[in-house]
């Protein structure tokens, strides 16, 4: 099991469906909600897909099948990826799935450099009281 990013699971369902095949993925709920803001920016403003629908039917089969599981907020999680945001400079919604991995002790996913560093100063403790 992964933590999957919403870029990695946009990915997965726009470009590369061998991404999603093979892993079962925890994600914070928000990322349901990126994903199809992503496949409507791939349809409606950059017209590289005709039917999102399509797409989005995968993310739904994803979310039925269990092979990606959400993690809804709450108090700690909140509070986890705002210290995270902080600390690291690093956008609420981008923390969040950082939060995810380091409780869950999962490896993040993620084709953003940014986010992908943030997840690994975090790990390892750099960036601590920045």
């Amino acid at each position: 099991m992964i933590v999957a990013d919403s870029s990695f699971i946009a990915e997965g369902i726009l470009a590369d469906r061998s991404l999603i095949r093979s892993e079962l993925m925890l994600s914070p709920s928000l990322a349901v909600y990126e994903v199809a803001g992503a496949v409507w920016k791939h349809q409606a403003l950059l017209g590289r897909i005709r039917e999102g629908d399509k797409f989005l039917a995968v993310l739904s089969d994803l979310l039925a099948t269990r092979r990606l599981l959400t993690v809804e907020p709450d108090r700690e999680l909140i509070m986890d990826a705002h210290r995270i945001a902080v600390r690291h400079g690093a956008h609420p919604n981008d923390a969040v799935f950082v939060a995810v991995a380091l409780k869950s002790g999962l490896e993040l996913r993620t084709f953003d450099a940014a986010q992908r560093k943030v997840f690994e100063d975090a790990r390892s403790g750099r960036g601590e009281g920045a």
